[in-house]
C-alpha cells in the first residue's frame, strides 16, 4: 500500500506540472481537453503483474515511462491486453472525471473573473 502512494506521488509530481504546462499553451476551450487527456494517460490507476501478489496497483504513466526508458514497449501492450477489462473501465472513468473537474475549475475562475 505504502508503495502504492510513494509511486502515485511520483506520477503527480510528473502529470501535474505537465499539465499545466499544456493548459497554458493551448487555446481556453481546448484546455479541458488537453488536461484530461494528460492526466488521464499519467494517473490512471493500471494493474501490473507482481511476483508476491498476483497484481499491484500503479498509475499507467509510471508504467508508461519505464516502459519508454527500458526499452520495452511492446511489453506495456501485452500489459494493458492482460488487464484489458480493467483498462476498459479506469481509462475513461479518469478521463470523464479530470473533464469534469477541468470544467468546473473553468467555470469558477470565469466567476470570479467577472465579479
Amino acid at each position: 500500500m505504502v508503495l502504492a502512494l510513494m509511486m502515485y506521488c511520483v506520477a503527480l509530481l510528473i502529470a501535474l506540472p505537465l499539465a499545466a504546462a499544456v493548459a497554458y499553451s493551448v487555446p481556453a476551450r481546448y484546455q479541458p481537453l488537453a488536461v484530461a487527456g494528460i492526466v488521464c494517460i499519467g494517473l490512471t490507476p493500471s494493474l501490473a503483474p507482481a511476483t508476491i501478489a498476483a497484481a499491484i496497483i500503479m498509475p499507467f504513466g509510471l508504467l508508461l515511462a519505464i516502459s519508454v526508458l527500458s526499452g520495452a514497449i511492446g511489453e506495456l501492450g501485452t500489459l494493458v491486453s492482460t488487464f484489458w477489462n480493467w483498462h476498459l473501465i479506469a481509462f475513461p472513468t479518469t478521463f470523464c472525471a479530470t473533464y469534469a473537474m477541468v470544467r468546473i475549475m473553468q467555470r469558477d475562475r470565469r466567476r470570479r473573473e467577472s465579479l
